[in-house]
């Protein structure tokens, strides 16, 4: 019921030992995994999370997957996390069992950036804004956003609404209306839709505003 796989063993299943350090040995194996979620049918086999490693590949790992010690760090932080948590592990040579990453094991710029659209009042992740200051550590809370046209890198015309500074992550996000396009160069707008497929692709479907002047009653 648990996988475990060092980063060049092809994704074979079952516990994958890391080679016995020798002359020249690199050292740990690093291992990327992004939580997807807590593994629900394990019935009888305790607690256990699932992970993907590369798109197809996912995987289930529980305490005998860990180094005891990590493994309490890792539940409780997977607990309080959403999908998209990035941890980084390795395997050290001769173990066959996953260690956190002796620095900053837990990377949440993936949770940051699906909850770059979020209104609900602050971050996607709860306690975030304490832990991370300043704009990348936040998401905007408001109801709508401006969206304004501009050119993409081959000069074509593309809308494009500015967010939040997140590491690794691009400044602007391409619009994609929901109805016609306005004859405008920016307009408010409200988020139809932003989710895993948009966030892969920076894309962002929305719906733009009705602006109506002032008009006097009669």
């Amino acid at each position: 019921p648990e996988l475990a796989v060092a980063a060049g063993t092809g994704g074979t299943p079952g516990a994958a030992t890391a080679p016995a350090a020798g002359p020249g040995d690199p050292g740990p194996t690093p291992v990327r995994l992004v939580l997807s979620g807590p593994a629900t049918e394990r019935a009888g086999f305790g607690a256990a999370w699932r992970f993907v490693t590369t798109p197809g590949n996912c995987y289930v790992l529980g305490p005998a997957a860990w180094h005891p010690e990590d493994w309490q760090l890792l539940d409780e932080t997977c607990l309080a996390a959403p999908a998209g948590l990035v941890v980084h592990a390795e395997f050290r040579p001769g173990e066959s069992r996953l260690a956190l990453a002796p620095k900053d094991p837990f990377d949440r710029s993936n949770v940051r950036w699906l909850g770059v659209f979020d209104h609900a009042g602050g971050a996607r992740e709860h306690g975030e804004d304490e832990e991370h200051g300043g704009d990348e550590g936040r998401v905007r809370d408001r109801t709508h956003e401006e969206a304004f046209l501009r050119t993409d890198s081959a000069g074509r015309p593309e809308w494009q609404i500015d967010v939040p500074a997140i590491e690794g992550f691009p400044r602007t996000v391409k619009v994609v209306f929901a109805g016609p396009a306005p004859h405008a160069r920016s307009v408010l707008c409200g988020v139809e839709s932003w989710g895993d497929k948009g966030a892969r692709q920076a894309e962002v479907t929305v719906q733009a505003f009705q602006e109506h002047g002032i008009q006097e009653e009669k």
